[in-house]
């Protein structure tokens, strides 16, 4: 009993985070227009509104207007592909890059103008998955919490979705078993692709949105799915999806996401979804 009392009131120690050596709850994300962000101090300055996208490769990305803000360097670049031209990107050299106790020292960011688009939380930059590749990462999106640990998920439990490249899990829609992305940075619902829509029932509605990736533009199409959707023990009907020609996957965004609970564990390649 006293052992239990001890944990609780370590829990209870801080109203930013309650942890024991191995676990962390932070309790300040803010979920807005379906994106995630994060407190995240950039070489013991901050915190900044970063927005975590398990879709982006990669540490991180930083806006420019830290750069001069902080007087950040340029170390080095990069050529990334937008999907039809090469560009080459700066690199911008980070002493620490923090988010709750995980601190990463001697990294280097690419950087973008992130608000061209005013927005009302505006972006310091992004948090990629290998920001958290060591850890078992929780999003707790109903209670607007992250939980981070050094436990693993079990692999023998019934409603753990296996993954070979992050996030691609296998799942199910209709008769269909087909594969999903779990992604983050996405603030859509459920983007199908038309290959696959057009094997289930659905219905459209009056609702189209005007896309954009890379340089191409495209028309995002709103229905109603009537098939039901499974993802592990998760059972949705009813839902509200968007499809496209340009979609090879269904895309999970956070529009789908924040209804539940989803856990990562990028070391035995492993996901939940509660």
């Amino acid at each position: 009993m006293k052992t239990i009392i001890a944990f609780i009131t370590l829990l209870s120690f801080s109203n930013f985070s309650a942890y024991t050596q191995d676990f962390e709850e932070i309790n300040d994300i803010i979920i807005q227009d379906n994106n995630i962000y994060i407190k995240v101090y950039v070489n013991s300055k901050g915190p900044y509104n970063f927005i975590f996208d398990s879709g982006a490769s990669g540490i991180g990305r930083i806006d420019q207007h830290l750069i001069s803000e902080l007087g950040l360097k340029v170390v080095d670049s990069i050529e990334n592909s937008d999907g039809h031209n090469i560009k080459t990107e700066p690199l911008i050299g980070i002493e620490k890059l923090k988010f709750g106790r995980i601190e990463l020292k001697n990294i280097s960011l690419m950087s973008r103008d992130y608000n061209k688009k005013k927005k009302d939380i505006p972006i310091d930059g992004f948090i990629g998955r290998d920001f958290f590749e060591d850890y078992l990462l929780t999003i707790d999106c109903p209670n607007r919490k992250m939980i981070v640990s050094k436990d693993s998920l079990n692999v023998l439990e019934k409603d753990i979705l296996p993954y070979t490249k992050p996030f691609y899990i296998k799942g199910r829609v209709g008769s269909i078993d087909t594969t999903f992305l779990f992604d983050t940075g996405s603030n859509l619902s459920l983007h199908f692709p038309k290959s696959i829509i057009d094997r289930l029932h659905f219905e459209n509605t009056s609702n189209k949105i005007m896309a954009r990736r890379a340089n191409t533009e495209f028309i995002l199409q709103e229905a109603i799915l009537k098939d039901d959707l499974k993802l592990g023990l998760i059972k949705a009907k009813n839902q509200t999806i968007f499809y496209s020609e340009k979609a090879t996957w269904i895309n999970v965004g956070m529009d789908f996401m924040k209804h539940y609970k989803i856990t990562f564990d990028q070391k035995r390649k492993l996901v939940k979804i509660e």
